[in-house]
């Protein structure tokens, strides 16, 4: 039996949703502002398939960040961008995450989260694991912010 889990974290940036959308939907984007690549800048990085496309990957191959993969499975232009997420080591896991976007006035609220079960011997890890992640998404999300807005 697993444990289903969700964590999600918004912020508004002052740009338009389209904007901000193709920006993250280009992968060569994210080692500027992805918590996990800003922490190993030297990790290997490997993109393949058209930036806004269905099927667009990032491989890693990292010391401290461990090993995976993002592919683009699901988008919805300017509203909606979903990625199977694989981690390979340090343990094997996989979850569905992505982004929504809510433009109002020129600004867009973006909504990141991610979807996934836990084994059920972890289920005490659920609020820990939530946390954790929570944390890195709203420093991810705090650094996208300021490279969108400084670019515009």
């Amino acid at each position: 039996m697993s444990i289903p889990f969700t964590v999600e974290r918004s912020i508004t940036i002052k740009a338009p949703a389209k904007e901000v959308y193709c920006y993250i939907a280009d992968f060569k984007n994210w080692p500027s502002w992805s918590p996990w690549l800003t922490q190993e800048p030297d990790c290997p990085v490997e993109i393949t398939g058209t930036p806004e496309a269905i099927g667009h990957t990032q491989s890693w191959d990292g010391k401290k960040i461990g090993s995976g993969h993002i592919e683009l499975t699901d988008l919805i232009k300017s509203q909606q961008l979903v990625y199977d997420l694989h981690f390979l080591k340090p343990w094997k896991s996989h979850s569905t995450a992505g982004f929504k976007f809510q433009e109002t006035h020129g600004t867009t609220e973006v909504t990141w989260y991610m979807q996934g079960t836990l084994p059920s011997m972890m289920f005490l890890m659920k609020k820990k694991v939530s946390d954790m992640v929570g944390a890195d998404y709203e420093k991810g999300l705090a650094m996208l912010k300021q490279t969108i807005e400084s670019n515009s």
